[in-house]
């Protein structure tokens, strides 16, 4: 080979990396918003044939910044968010000194190609270039409401809890361009189940939504309609969710979902149709299995 078919065989760009987090341990709200983002981090570069670890501070910055100029109140983050996952019973330091460690991962561990619906370990797929985009996400979009203090870990963790209510069973796959059937493309949780799951407020949800959106993370389609309950109670059409590279998808899914259940459609439809929508938010608040893709 020679040194111009070497320098031709390196990517000029930064693989994609698929993250598999258990959604148990994302929704869980004993943890904090740091040690979910650490928990990503150490999903990501925990492999099936290590259990003993080396953790630098200055190594998860750079896998979320691509930077090296971390600064010491973003240290303490990470530092906090190893603590918190290790008085969680989740990892277990051998040794270490103020920013360098040595943890021991195995409990973290699980194997996404062997979990199922008998040992209840559901998990979603994130990928490694949108928890970056999002703590390198524009201070002109965090700063957006200058009335409340943004904090990009609180926001990664809404955004992985997002993605764990999109569904996962046949008849919401969607075929991408190349021909691939995937799923866990979209989901149609309310903003009261997102903001339980996440730990935040609904204008907290509403806020993060904008943020992300304008980041082109995420995809709404917002029906701005009506829907009657099966308890004959109205209320809005809960939004339709997805990966932003998908808002064609999202969209027709979207537009589909109001004209079947939108309060212009006619009465008889609205009150065979509603249980199947109540069973539909149910399936978004419940953690679903992702199919590898």
């Amino acid at each position: 080979m020679t040194k111009s078919d070497k320098e031709n065989s390196f990517k000029n760009y930064r693989l994609t990396q698929k993250v598999f987090l258990l959604n148990s341990i994302i929704s869980d709200k004993t943890i904090s918003d740091n040690g979910i983002l650490v928990y990503c981090y150490l999903r990501a570069i925990q492999r099936t044939d290590i259990n003993w670890y080396y953790i630098s501070v200055n190594a998860m910055d750079y896998y979320f910044r691509q930077t090296y100029d971390i600064e010491t109140r973003d240290k303490k983050k990470y530092v906090d968010g190893l603590n918190d996952l290790e008085q969680h019973g989740l990892i277990r330091k051998i040794s270490g000194g103020k920013y360098e460690f040595e943890y021991d991962l195995q409990p973290l561990y699980f194997d996404p190609s062997k979990t199922n619906k008998e040992n209840e370990m559901w998990f979603s797929v994130v990928y490694s270039d949108e928890l970056s985009s999002i703590m390198q996400i524009d201070d002109a979009i965090t700063k957006a409401d200058e009335k409340m203090s943004i904090s990009k870990a609180k926001l990664l963790r809404y955004f992985v809890n997002v993605v764990s209510t999109f569904m996962n069973v046949r008849e919401w796959s969607y075929e991408l361009p190349d021909g691939t059937i995937i799923d866990g493309v979209i989901g149609f949780s309310s903003i009261e189940i997102l903001a339980d799951k996440s730990n935040i407020s609904k204008d907290t949800v509403t806020t993060y939504n904008a943020m992300l959106e304008k980041a082109k993370l995420l995809y709404i389609f917002r029906a701005k309609d009506l829907i009657v309950n099966f308890d004959r109670t109205i209320t809005g059409i809960t939004n339709t969710y997805g990966r932003y590279r998908y808002k064609d998808y999202v969209l027709r899914k979207g537009k589909e979902h109001k004209g079947e259940y939108g309060f212009n459609s006619s009465k008889e439809v609205i009150k065979h149709k509603t249980k199947n929508t109540q069973h539909r938010k149910s399936m978004g608040a419940s953690a679903c299995r992702f199919r590898i893709f």
